[in-house]
């Protein structure tokens, strides 16, 4: 059974230092260590939930992001990419933020091997293995495999068009795409969906045990194949960045789970702290005081 004794394992393909540039220069430039699974890890470990973050790491801007990751004390482990560590501009415009991403680092076979061999020796049954960010498709049809050997709670948030073939039959425990994503990956010859069309979609979707889906201002769904439950947004103090908001909202409502919270109320908690997360660059952290409000939910 999943519970608070179960380790906390996410497999970030590909970390990143976020690099945020006010563009009309009204702040100086801020650097912080990204990548969902970091960004999730951070977030968890507000509940006391400490996870382990394996990623792909290479210089010469690794020691920089280590650097940056030092104050959070996360439990990172490491293996090496073959070309440096990827740095991501947001360009900051007021409630606005345009990204700009580097390229994924080249990342060996031999690399993820290793990481492969390193999931097998620690990974236990009852365990929580999360996926996220985007990965190699050779690489990830590898990770899947792996990934459903050890454990029955696998958690996918992957950037991957091909995701249903690259299961194959396989349900992991939770997905959680936001509703671009989930639109494209079932309905793709026609993205413009109502919100009665989506329910529909939601409805019929059995590829997963759970689904979290994230639909920005208006909130978030969830899923478990019996009931549909949906959770209005929080309207954030104010429009910072949205970077790392649905990250933050899948790891404080996996860590509020994990806590033997219900699913309602796990959400209740986590589109409070995506709202939070909205109004600050980067994701909320220790330093941060989170008063919750109430939200309106009902299912569907």
């Amino acid at each position: 059974m999943l519970n608070h004794n179960s380790k906390v394992w996410i497999v970030n393909y590909a970390c990143a230092i976020d690099y945020y540039l006010d563009k009309h220069k009204q702040q100086r430039g801020v650097l912080t260590p990204g990548g969902k699974g970091i960004n999730m890890a951070i977030v968890m470990a507000l509940f006391g939930i400490k996870p382990t973050v394996l990623t792909f790491l290479g210089q010469p801007t690794k020691d920089l992001f280590l650097q940056l990751l030092k104050p959070y004390q996360l439990d990172l482990v490491s293996f090496p990419a073959t070309t440096q560590t990827r740095i991501n501009v947001k360009l900051l415009d007021g409630a606005q933020t345009t990204e700009i991403n580097d390229v994924t680092p080249l990342i060996e076979e031999q690399a993820v091997h290793e990481m492969i061999a390193y999931l097998k020796a620690n990974v236990k049954p009852n365990d929580l293995l999360v996926l996220n960010g985007r990965f190699l498709q050779r690489d990830l049809v590898k990770l899947l495999d792996v990934a459903f050997s050890l454990t029955k709670y696998v958690v996918l948030d992957v950037d991957e068009p091909q995701l249903l073939q690259l299961l194959n039959q396989r349900q992991p425990w939770l997905m959680k795409p936001n509703r671009d994503e989930f639109v494209a990956m079932v309905n793709a010859n026609n993205s413009n969906v109502d919100q009665q069309e989506l329910v529909q979609l939601i409805k019929q979707f059995q590829t997963t045990q759970n689904l979290l889906m994230s639909d920005g201002a208006q909130g978030a769904y969830f899923f478990d194949q019996q009931q549909l439950l949906f959770m209005e947004a929080i309207p954030p103090q104010q429009l910072v960045s949205t970077t790392g908001a649905g990250d933050t909202l899948l790891g404080v409502f996996l860590a509020n789970l994990l806590l033997d919270k219900d699913p309602v109320g796990s959400l209740k908690v986590a589109v409070n702290y995506a709202s939070a997360t909205i109004s600050k660059l980067a994701v909320v952290n220790s330093n941060d005081q989170i008063v919750l409000k109430a939200t309106n939910y009902y299912y569907l």
